[in-house]
């Protein structure tokens, strides 16, 4: 019985060290943004709105139990916080959209000025050749900070009486949690509507011992930035389109033809012309289904999607295998990506049409900055 559990043992682990030796390759793909931007690449950016409805502590940070009663140390923030907290936050997605490349960007300190001077902001964006400008806000905002306390025991020995004697203590604890709201919106030039909006929320707590006589511990703005930061890559999913690996393993030589090795190396060391032009020979010589597969596969990572997609078609004729039906849809899943992401980056500007009816006295911008 020993002897069996020793060979499972062994079996299993010449399986993994095989599965974990697979080579793989990266096809590239360019990944579309879920809104479509083409048309808008020309943009203007406004400052982060602050969120107007703040409301700082009191002059003192509340403590909770009674072990910190009467501990009196003043919060990390004021109200000023949510100017800061915007300030940040601007300077942030400006640097994360204009780093994409993909578009052209009017700095935020120019939108502001058109959107609090001018009486026709839309005409005078038109003018500059901006065809939309993107509004990002602060819908809310909050921030709590308390003190909490936690006892202690420590036991020490007395050398006077030769005894152990047990006394108490408090160690102190600052507890700070804080939430945020940010909606992005994006407004047509030409038509004065907003054709996007999306919301990120997120929450984080920060947990720091304190002395109370000298109470040193991170800011709250802090756990904002953070957060602020954590909202980049779902700004640049949205937004931008971007590109990616879709990664897949070469399939095994199954049943084994001894000429293929040199291909398998050749692909393992990034010889890719190479390996291609063995695996598509043995392929149309024989159908050995792992060469056509592996064809398939090195053909897509040389750029050439339809021609991949052809071939693993073909397989999928002579082969029922899961692998191959799942190249297949993965295959087609990439060709797809790639073609909705070059039309996103080859969409003309969008047209200019003055409109008719500008809709409430006050402009969608007066709306968004207010």
């Amino acid at each position: 019985m020993l002897r069996r559990c020793k060979l499972l043992v062994l079996i299993l682990a010449v399986l993994l060290l095989s599965a974990s030796c697979a080579t793989e390759i990266a096809v590239r793909y360019m990944q579309p943004s879920e809104i479509n931007m083409g048309s808008y690449r020309n943009l203007a950016l406004a400052s982060v709105v602050p969120y107007k409805g703040f409301v700082t502590s009191s002059g003192w940070i509340r403590t909770i139990d009674i072990g910190s009663a009467g501990i009196l140390i003043r919060p990390s923030y004021s109200y000023d916080i949510t100017n800061s907290v915007a300030s940040y936050a601007t300077d942030r997605i400006y640097s994360t959209l204009s780093s994409s490349g993909y578009y052209n960007i009017l700095p935020p300190s120019s939108t502001d000025r058109i959107i609090h001077t001018s009486w026709d902001e839309s005409r005078e964006f038109r003018d500059m050749g901006y065809d939309a400008v993107m509004i990002p806000r602060i819908d809310a905002m909050n921030v709590d900070e308390n003190i909490y306390s936690v006892q202690r025991s420590a036991t020490e020995y007395d050398a006077y009486d030769h005894s152990y004697y047990t006394y108490y203590y408090y160690d102190y604890y600052i507890k700070q949690t804080a939430s945020i709201t940010y909606t992005i919106s994006v407004i047509d030039t030409n038509t004065e509507k907003i054709i996007a909006t999306r919301t990120f929320t997120d929450s984080r707590t920060n947990t720091e011992s304190i002395d109370p006589d000298f109470p040193r511990f991170d800011k709250a703005e802090l756990l904002f930035q953070r957060m602020i930061r954590s909202f980049d890559a779902g700004i640049i999913r949205l937004f931008v389109p971007t590109m990616h690996n879709y990664n897949v393993a070469l399939m095994d030589n199954k049943p084994e033809i001894k000429e293929l090795k040199d291909a398998y190396d050749a692909a393992k060391d990034g010889n890719t012309s190479y390996a291609l032009d063995a695996f598509m020979a043995e392929w149309k010589r024989s159908q050995h289904v792992p060469s056509g597969f592996n064809a398939a596969v090195l053909t897509a990572a040389l750029g050439d999607i339809d021609g991949a997609i052809a071939i693993a078609e073909d397989l999928s004729r002579y082969s029922s295998d899961r692998k191959v039906s799942a190249l297949l849809t993965d295959l087609r899943r990439v060709k797809s990506y790639n073609e909705e992401a070059e039309k996103q980056l080859t969409a003309p500007p969008a047209s200019a049409v003055v409109p008719d009816d500008m809709g409430p006295e006050y402009s969608v911008y007066d709306y968004l900055t207010r």
